[in-house]
C-alpha cells in the first residue's frame, strides 16, 4: 500500500468535534488537568501561582454523570442473556479471564468508566472485539484447548479517527481508521517507560470478502503489528471489521463546560479573597490640625501606667507600639473623638459571588437532566420505544441502556464470527442479550425518605390489602434496582401471604401481653419459624421451674423464705405443680403418657 499520509486523514465530523470533545472529557474527569486548562490568571495579578495552588475543582457536572450511570449499573443484574458458545457464556460471567483478559464479566465491562461513562460523557464511545492469531478458523477445541476466545478492549472518541459505513449494512463499516498508543519497553529492563503512537487501518477486501488490517507509525510509514517495517496488510478471518460504536445524539455535558469553567474561576478568586483578607486592622481617628494635642495624649497615657516619657517618640515609631498594649492596658481618648476599632473587609463580594456560583451549580443540575430527557441513541429501536410526550429523565435511562443493549448483540455477533459460527445458523443457537426496560434517576436516599413518608401513612389505613399493597410499594423503593427482579417478586409474594402486617417487636409485644396477638402469630411476624413459640413457652416455664426449686432451698437472709407470703407447704406445691405441668407438656409433644424421669 502506497504511503498517502494516512496519519493526516480525519472524518470531517471528527474534526467538527475534536475540540468539544477534549472540552468535555477535562470538565467530565476534573482533576489537575482541567485546573491547568481553565484557571485564567486576572489582570494585574501578581502571584498567580498561589492562587493556583488554593484553588479547587468543583467537580459538579462529573458527580451528576456518575449519578446518571450508577443508575444504568444497578439494572444490569437484570440483563438477560440466552445463547451463544461455551467461551461466550464463560466469558459473559467473568470466567476464564472475562471479556477483557482482565477477568470482568460483561456487565461490570458494558457498566465500566471506559464504556458506560465515555458515552454518557462524550456521547460516543468504540469496541473493539479482538482474538489472537491462529492460521485458518479456529474450532471449538481449539478455542478451549489454546484459549483463542476472542476479547474486548474500547477506543475512546479521539482515537476513531476515520470511517465509512457500508451502505449495504447500515451499522457496519466498510473502511475504518484507529488510533493506538502502544506501549515502549525499556530495552535493559523490559519495563514500559513510554508510549508510542500507531495506526490501524481496517478495510473489507471486495475480492475475498475478508477484512485486512494494515498498521502505520506515526510519521504513516508503513509497518506490521510489532513495528517493523512492512508492505503488504494482514488477513482477518472473518468478513466484518469486528467493531462496534455506541454513539448517543450528544453529550450529556453539551453546553455546560462553560458553566463549569466560570465556576472554578469564581471559586477561585473567592479563595484567595478569604485568603488574603482574613486579616483585621485597627483604625483610629485623629485631628490632623492639632498632632501636638494628639501625641501629648499619648504621652499622658504613658506616664499615669509608669512608661518613660514620649516627648522623643514620632507618632510613626510609637503608635503601633502604644494601640497594641493587650487586654489589661489601654489607652485615653479625647472627648469627641472616636475610640480606635478593629475593622474587617467588606463580605459584600463574596456574599454576591458565593449566590452566583450557587445559581451556576443549579444551572448545570438542570441542563444536565434536560439533556438526559432529550437524548436519542443512534439505532432504530432507540426512537421506537421512547415516550417522546413525557420527556422523563427514565426514558433517557432507558435510551442509555438500549445503545448498550444493540452493541453487547452486535459484540456476540462478532463473537460468534471469530468462532467459526455461521451469521445465517438458527437463532436459537445464537446468543441473545435483553436489557431491562425501566430505568430509574433517583439516589437511595431519595427512596429511603420516600419510603419512610409511605410507611406514615400504612397504619392509617384500615384496610388489611391497602397496607400490603403499600408495603409493596416500599419494598420496590428500597430494593429495586439493588437486588434482581426474582427476588423482589418473592419479597413481594411473601407480604402477600403474611398473616399481619406489624413486625415491630415492641408493638408485637404489647398486643401479646394484652392478649390481641398470639405469642406464636408474633413469632412468624418477627421471621421466627411456627413452632417457636412453643419452644419460647417450654423455655419459660423450665426456667421458672428451676428458679422455683432454686428459692425453695434458699435460706438466710438472703433467701425468699422470710419474704414469702404462702406457707412452705402452700410453696412446695406450687412447685411440684409447675414440674408436673412441665412434664405433661413434654410428654404430650414426644406422644408418651410416661412422665419423664425427674432430674
Amino acid at each position: 500500500m502506497a504511503n498517502t499520509n494516512i496519519n493526516k486523514i480525519l472524518h470531517p465530523f471528527y474534526e467538527s468535534q475534536i475540540d468539544l470533545w477534549q472540552q468535555y472529557r477535562l470538565v467530565g474527569e476534573g482533576g489537575e488537568a482541567f485546573l491547568d486548562a481553565y484557571l485564567e490568571r486576572r489582570t494585574y495579578e501578581h502571584n498567580f501561582p498561589a492562587r493556583k495552588k488554593l484553588s479547587y475543582i468543583p467537580s459538579i457536572a462529573k458527580s451528576d454523570l456518575i449519578q446518571i450511570c450508577n443508575s444504568i449499573r444497578q439494572r444490569l443484574v437484570d440483563v438477560l442473556r440466552t445463547g451463544g458458545s461455551e467461551s461466550y457464556i464463560a466469558a459473559s460471567a467473568g470466567n476464564n479471564l472475562g471479556v477483557d483478559r482482565k477477568g470482568l464479566s460483561m456487565s461490570r465491562f458494558m457498566g465500566s468508566d471506559d464504556v458506560l461513562f465515555e458515552l454518557v460523557m462524550l456521547g460516543r464511545v468504540g469496541v473493539y472485539i479482538d482474538a489472537p492469531l491462529f492460521n485458518g478458523t479456529p474450532t471449538l477445541q481449539d478455542v478451549r484447548e489454546l484459549g483463542l476466545s476472542p476479547y474486548l478492549y474500547t477506543y475512546p472518541a479521539e482515537n476513531i479517527r476515520a470511517w465509512a459505513y457500508d451502505p449495504n449494512e447500515p451499522g457496519k463499516f466498510l473502511k475504518l481508521l484507529l488510533l493506538d498508543h502502544v506501549e515502549v519497553a525499556n530495552n535493559e529492563f523490559g519495563l514500559v517507560q513510554d508510549y508510542q503512537e500507531r495506526y490501524r487501518f481496517y478495510e473489507k477486501d471486495p475480492e475475498s470478502g475478508l477484512v485486512t488490517v494494515s498498521f502505520f507509525d506515526k510519521d504513516g510509514k508503513q509497518v506490521d503489528r510489532n513495528g517493523d517495517p512492512a508492505n503488504a496488510p494482514e488477513e482477518l478471518s472473518i468478513g466484518y471489521i469486528p467493531f462496534v460504536l455506541l454513539e448517543l445524539s450528544h453529550s450529556l455535558l453539551a453546553d455546560i463546560a462553560r458553566h463549569q469553567i466560570s465556576l472554578l474561576n469564581l471559586a477561585s478568586a473567592d479563595v484567595k479573597y478569604v485568603w488574603e483578607g482574613n486579616i483585621v486592622f485597627l483604625a483610629e481617628q485623629y485631628d490632623p490640625n492639632a498632632p501636638e494635642a494628639f501625641m501629648s495624649n499619648l504621652r499622658m497615657a504613658d506616664e499615669s501606667q509608669g512608661g518613660t516619657d514620649l516627648s522623643s517618640a514620632t507618632e510613626t515609631s510609637r503608635l503601633p507600639e502604644r494601640l497594641f498594649l493587650g487586654t489589661t492596658k489601654g489607652m485615653r481618648v479625647a472627648k469627641g473623638i472616636e475610640y480606635p476599632k478593629y475593622i474587617a473587609p467588606d463580605t459584600g463580594p463574596l456574599e454576591a459571588s458565593m449566590l452566583k456560583q450557587k445559581r451556576i451549580e443549579e444551572q448545570i443540575h438542570s441542563i444536565i437532566h434536560l439533556n438526559l430527557t432529550s437524548i436519542q441513541g443512534h439505532t432504530a429501536g432507540a426512537s421506537e420505544t421512547k415516550r417522546w410526550e413525557e420527556s422523563r429523565e427514565e426514558d433517557g435511562l432507558k435510551v442509555i441502556g438500549e445503545e448498550l443493549e444493540t452493541a453487547e448483540n452486535m459484540i456476540a455477533f462478532f463473537w460468534e464470527l471469530y468462532e467459526g459460527v455461521d451469521p445465517g445458523a438458527a437463532q436459537k443457537k445464537r446468543a441473545k442479550i435483553t436489557y431491562p426496560q425501566t430505568y430509574e434517576y433517583r439516589s437511595y436516599q431519595d427512596r429511603y425518605e420516600e419510603a419512610g413518608a409511605i410507611s406514615k401513612i400504612a397504619a392509617e389505613i384500615p384496610s388489611p390489602q391497602g397496607r400490603k399493597e403499600i408495603a409493596k410499594v416500599m419494598v420496590y423503593d428500597l430494593l429495586n434496582n439493588r437486588v434482581p427482579s426474582e427476588t423482589l417478586r418473592q419479597i413481594q409474594t411473601e407480604i402477600d401471604n403474611s398473616v399481619g402486617l406489624i413486625t415491630d417487636p415492641t408493638q408485637l409485644y404489647r398486643l401479646v401481653e394484652g392478649g390481641v396477638v398470639s405469642p406464636q402469630t408474633a413469632a412468624v411476624l418477627l421471621g421466627f419459624a411456627d413452632d417457636e413459640a412453643e419452644k419460647a413457652e417450654e423455655a419459660r416455664v423450665r426456667r421458672a421451674t428451676l428458679i422455683a426449686l432454686a428459692q425453695q432451698q434458699a435460706t438466710g437472709p438472703a433467701g425468699v423464705k422470710d419474704l414469702a407470703t404462702t406457707s412452705a407447704s402452700d410453696e412446695n406445691k406450687t412447685n411440684k405443680d409447675a414440674t408436673r405441668e412441665l412434664k405433661g407438656k413434654q410428654a404430650r409433644k414426644t406422644g408418651s403418657n410416661r412422665l419423664p424421669d425427674a432430674t
